[in-house]
């Protein structure tokens, strides 16, 4: 029998909405509905495997290599947001390189991105609801008026004690509603010239500086970290968070208009 989820459908309507402001989006630019709805399922199976295979690589130790078949029970909750976006770059990357023909004469692989990324920070709001019912993603103790209370089965170790706790997820869902709101002023004004001249560099650097900072909030004990040379410990996120900062910067001094 299957059961009733509300983390898949939380996850789902997230899709969904993602997809309805990416095609918003193409339609302003002349693309082909069919083109996109067709990379989008690409960039999401893509962004599914991606997801799971990071979140189960980073807690493998402590989670999953007692019990490997759990890594398939997406419905339980787990997915790492940065793993998902790797695997639907490489998604939409295969459908871009391999199933359309002669893909110059229809749209650019970086426009195609654009278009994609246009509509995920909207999705990535929509779908961290998903961890408020899951009771996951949360932060460290506090006592702040809008703190969250977290079961007793589900607080991690060593925190039994505490009983409210950060909603990281609130605050990666606001921080991504912004960037939408950035995103759809700058398609619908002329203002914000250089975020619109790259949706996909803007999304890499804003996500990126968000989930860097969010995650010194993290209670999570991680299992990859890099020690730098000053005593600065950044775990295996905000490493790649670093990365996708540099690479999104890169993007938009690219294509920036006011480049030569």
């Amino acid at each position: 029998m299957f059961g009733f989820h509300w983390y898949g459908l939380i996850i789902g309507i997230g899709i969904l909405a993602a997809i309805q402001a990416s095609t918003w989006l193409a339609k302003r630019r002349k693309i082909d509905e069919e083109v996109l709805w067709k990379a989008a399922w690409w960039a999401l199976i893509g962004g599914l495997i991606g997801a799971r295979a990071y979140h189960v690589l980073d807690l493998w130790t402590e989670i999953y290599s007692f019990d490997p078949i759990s890594a398939l029970y997406i419905w339980n909750g787990g997915l790492g947001i940065i793993g998902g976006i790797l695997g639907g770059i490489i998604g939409l990357f295969i459908y871009y390189k391999f199933i359309i023909h002669h893909p110059s004469s229809i749209i650019h692989f970086h426009s195609l991105l654009d278009i994609v990324f246009f509509g995920l920070p909207l999705g990535q709001a929509v779908g961290r609801l998903g961890n408020w019912v899951n009771q996951e993603v949360y932060g460290l103790p506090t006592s702040l008026p809008w703190g969250i209370y977290i079961n007793p089965e589900n607080r991690l170790a060593g925190y039994e004690q505490f009983s409210r706790f950060h909603p990281l997820f609130a605050y990666e869902a606001l921080w991504m509603v912004l960037e939408f709101g950035l995103m759809l002023l700058a398609e619908k004004t002329d203002k914000l010239k250089l975020i619109k001249r790259s949706y996909t560099g803007f999304y890499l650097m804003w996500y990126g500086v968000g989930r860097f900072w969010l995650d010194f909030l993290r209670p999570t004990e991680f299992v990859w970290q890099l020690n730098l040379p000053t005593g600065f410990v950044l775990n295996m996120a905000q490493a790649i968070s670093g990365l996708m900062m540099i690479l999104g910067g890169l993007l938009m001094i690219k294509f920036n208009p006011f480049v030569e």
